[in-house]
């Protein structure tokens, strides 16, 4: 699986944990990642395990998201190169099955956000809005901090009262969760923040995901990574043929904020600037990137 998510190349698996040899103009075929979020889904409802949502995240955030053309054309890609100097290739007009696909995939990201167990609800994605009988939800984000969370939670005959939140794997430090304003612990139970109350009237939930830069080595070359801000992968603009070097150093250090462009990172060394993978449209970019 390559970082965003995304499987095979040239339309076939490989061995697992080979990628750095397979970072070609073939790699994740969109059909692949439409599939196997259908198969993630289903093995979901027999064990209701964060680490499917973890992958349902980041293929959807960074592959199926990313391959929509931002026009309204119905064009996607078929594969999503990993080469240096990629540029995503939308079809629209070719009858395939990655075009078949992609038109079903970019009406589907209301699902496997919530799912219902006996007197539980599962939050698995953010943000959202949710109607059940006697209860009503709202999740709002912030764009550029997608780790700080409020719900608004409206009930007067709610169906449970078990209120799990799954804690993101991008999240390697403690959340901090608030009730009305106040603290409020909830234990980490099987990888889900976990609130029990009659959730009667009206609650606003705080939820506070630590959020910052990180990296992602390749598993057969550790030289070889890729940078992610949360959920995003991001992608280096940049229009050089060879492979972008850069000494990785502390995220926080090597990297500064793009003023006033949100979920943008310059590279202070090298000048080039990093945005998600879902924002780059028609620019030259690369994603997996060689430490110096």
């Amino acid at each position: 699986m390559y970082a965003i998510g995304g499987v095979g190349e040239s339309e076939m698996f490989h061995e697992p944990g080979k990628i750095a040899g397979l970072l070609t103009k073939s790699t994740s075929e969109s059909c692949a990642s439409y599939n196997m979020l259908k198969l993630t889904k289903e093995l979901y409802q027999y064990c209701p395990a964060p680490a499917y949502m973890d992958y349902y995240e980041r293929a959807m955030t960074n592959h199926i998201l990313s391959s929509c053309d931002h026009r309204p054309t119905s064009g996607s890609t078929y594969f999503l190169s990993m080469l240096p100097r990629a540029v995503k290739d939308f079809d629209a007009s070719e009858n395939s099955c990655c075009h078949g696909t992609g038109l079903e995939s970019h009406f589907k990201y209301i699902e496997s956000i919530y799912y219902t167990g006996e007197d539980c609800l599962y939050v698995n994605l953010f943000p959202s809005q949710l109607s059940l009988p006697g209860l009503a939800l709202t999740m709002e984000t912030e764009e550029d901090c997608p780790g700080k969370i409020r719900m608004t939670i409206q009930g007067d005959a709610p169906p449970f009262r078990t209120l799990r939140i799954r804690k993101p794997r991008w999240a390697e430090a403690p959340a901090v969760i608030r009730l009305n304003g106040a603290d409020c612990p909830a234990p980490l139970l099987d990888g889900y923040f976990t609130l029990e109350r009659d959730w009667q009237g009206t609650a606003e939930l705080e939820v506070e995901f630590p959020c910052g830069l990180r990296y992602e080595r390749a598993p057969d070359r550790p030289d070889f990574f890729t940078v992610h801000y949360g959920p995003y992968v991001l992608a280096a603009l940049t229009t050089m043929e060879e492979r972008l070097s850069i000494h990785p150093g502390i995220p926080e250090e090597v990297f500064s904020r793009e003023a006033g462009r949100p979920l943008a990172f310059r590279h202070r060394d090298s000048g080039v600037l990093f945005i998600p993978l879902e924002k780059v449209w028609k620019e030259e970019y690369q994603v997996y990137l060689q430490e110096a």
